[in-house]
């Protein structure tokens, strides 16, 4: 086996581990999203981060910077786990196309997100 084959074997299986890990992870967000547990404990913060903040004084303007970090936070958090569902169902949902015979397959989300050219393997 020449040092191409082998390098291009490895980038193969590289691939394949990384869109493993971001279906993995899609899964295990999904999940964390949709526990109802997350979300009380989501909701509940959100809440109270609201009630501290409309029981600030008009001078407490950096304890209102604060919370307001602390929500944005939250936030982010959330959105954060919603895009490793949404880069997850993208992953498979090029897959499926693939296996239909319609242009959109693994090699092409491959080449998308800079994985090299689908051509070359």
């Amino acid at each position: 086996m020449t040092q191409q084959n082998e390098n291009e074997q490895h980038d193969e299986q590289s691939q394949r581990t990384a869109l493993n890990n971001a279906l993995a992870q899609g899964q295990a967000a999904s999940e964390l999203l949709g526990n109802p547990v997350y979300n009380l404990v989501y909701q509940e913060s959100m809440r109270n981060l609201h009630a501290q903040w409309l029981g600030t004084e008009p001078k407490e303007e950096k304890k209102r910077e604060s919370l307001y970090w602390q929500a944005r936070g939250l936030i982010n958090v959330t959105e954060q786990m919603g895009g490793l569902v949404e880069r997850a169902q993208e992953i498979m949902r090029r897959g499926q196309d693939g296996e239909n015979g319609q242009p959109g397959g693994n090699d092409d989300y491959l080449d998308m997100q800079g994985f090299g050219d689908s051509q070359a393997r």
